[in-house]
């Protein structure tokens, strides 16, 4: 919501209009912060779209009457919404006041109050409702705010907590709430990525404060200092993994391996997670690479240029929605762990099969490569130590060993010459110019 402290007006006390409807940006609406980037009302969750715009008339009836632009912005390292405030005159040339702040209220508000002074009007009338003028409770506005929304986060009532899940698929679940805690205000962001757990606790103004992980809800809660959520809430009841709704909405938008051949699932798949980033040819040129390949294991570069995609020239969310889909269709993201340029995913649709053979063949991989090495340099101290015996050993004094030497004297440095058969410098000099 826009904040927890904000709240609808039960009636529309003034005219308002959206001048801009903004956009849907999937790392603000399904990302950590995504609590702040919707509000709830009777008709389900509405998006406060990045940069939608809205104008409402104050006092439209006096010749003083003022009109207020409101736009939702992000500053550049916050990933939360700000409230940019613009106050004017609607049909005078007074000067036009500007205010930003995270909270829409005060956003509206103190630019009145900042108009007012500029331009020596006494303003009076009881505090601006904010929510109001970025059209929550506007009827005509929320209906627009709703069009063309594929996917909605569910959100969870937890007593007073309302908990928004915005990424089901168990191996990419993202879950978040804004809460009070014994430290102030905060947010708390959860996610299982691969089998681990994870508790993100961010300041009220966005600000990493802390991180925990574990192997389930019970350990990573655990592990946060005192707050008034666990124990006081079940920690899987937090995360919202189990919610009977988001459990019903996983199933209706993932789908696994024996889905892969069904052209109504696959196209539905297509729809929420790729349609908005890429053009159908592209998703079939990929499904079909993921039903012809043959091994379980595939190097993710390769699975993309066989299915003739730049992955150069993509921007963050076509990756995002590339990463998205692949997890959404059981697709397991295995990470290189001693080559962070190296991705691979496994597509069996058993995940921890998966990454248990991709483990399997590292392991033997690595061992055959230890064993090469190995075998090399035996065959190296095998082929100096010969040719070291052979310049001691013969009979036919400094022409004879001259010879021997001149053999390999322009095969390696004189560096390798002189430490592993001991000759001087000298000497491999004199044959480099006579041979």
């Amino acid at each position: 919501m826009s904040t927890s402290a904000e709240k609808k007006a039960k009636r529309v006390r003034y005219q308002h209009e959206l001048m801009a409807l903004g956009d849907l940006d999937d790392n603000l609406h399904y990302g950590s912060f995504a609590s702040q980037w919707w509000s709830l009302s009777s008709k389900g969750p509405i998006p406060l779209r990045l940069n939608m715009w809205t104008r409402s008339l104050i006092n439209s009836k006096t010749e003083s009457g003022q009109m207020i632009d409101l736009y939702i912005t992000k500053h550049h390292e916050s990933m939360l919404p700000a409230y940019r405030a613009l106050c004017r005159g609607i049909e005078t040339s007074a000067q036009v006041a500007e205010v930003t702040e995270f909270s829409s209220t005060k956003a509206v508000n103190d630019c009145l109050k900042q108009y007012s002074y500029l331009n020596d009007i006494q303003l009076s009338g009881s505090k601006l409702p904010g929510p109001e003028f970025i059209g929550l409770g506007v009827e005509n506005i929320e209906f627009q705010l709703q069009n063309n929304v594929e996917i909605k986060p569910v959100v969870i009532s937890v007593d007073a907590l309302n908990i928004f899940v915005t990424s089901l698929p168990l191996r990419l679940f993202a879950s978040s709430f804004f809460g009070k805690s014994h430290q102030g205000k905060a947010f708390y962001v959860q996610k299982i990525q691969r089998d681990t757990y994870r508790l993100e606790i961010y300041s009220e103004c966005g600000y990493l404060i802390n991180s925990f992980a574990g192997h389930n809800a019970t350990e990573v809660w655990s592990q946060a200092s005192a707050n008034p959520f666990f124990p006081t809430y079940n920690a899987d009841d937090l995360f919202g993994f189990n919610n009977k709704t988001v459990c019903q909405m996983r199933n209706s938008l993932t789908c696994n391996r024996s889905s892969w051949e069904n052209e109504n699932i696959m196209q539905s798949m297509y729809i929420r997670y790729l349609s908005h980033s890429f053009g159908k040819d592209l998703f079939l040129r990929l499904k079909k690479e993921l039903i012809q390949c043959e091994s379980v294991i595939v190097n993710y570069d390769e699975l993309l240029e066989n299915a003739e995609v730049e992955w150069q020239q993509l921007s963050q969310q076509q990756k995002s929605a590339l990463k998205q889909f692949l997890v959404a269709i059981g697709c397991t993201e295995i990470d290189d762990d001693d080559d962070d340029n190296i991705v691979y995913w496994g597509i069996s649709g058993n995940s921890k099969k998966d990454i248990a053979t991709f483990t399997t063949l590292k392991t033997h991989f690595y061992q055959s490569v230890q064993s090469d090495c190995n075998y090399e340099t035996d065959i190296s101290d095998k082929f100096w130590k010969c040719f070291k015996t052979s310049i001691e050993q013969n009979k036919r004094g400094y022409e004879g060993k001259t010879r021997i030497l001149s053999i390999i004297a322009n095969s390696f440095t004189y560096s390798e010459l002189t430490s592993n058969l001991n000759v001087s410098f000298e000497a491999i000099y004199f044959i480099s110019l006579s041979y």
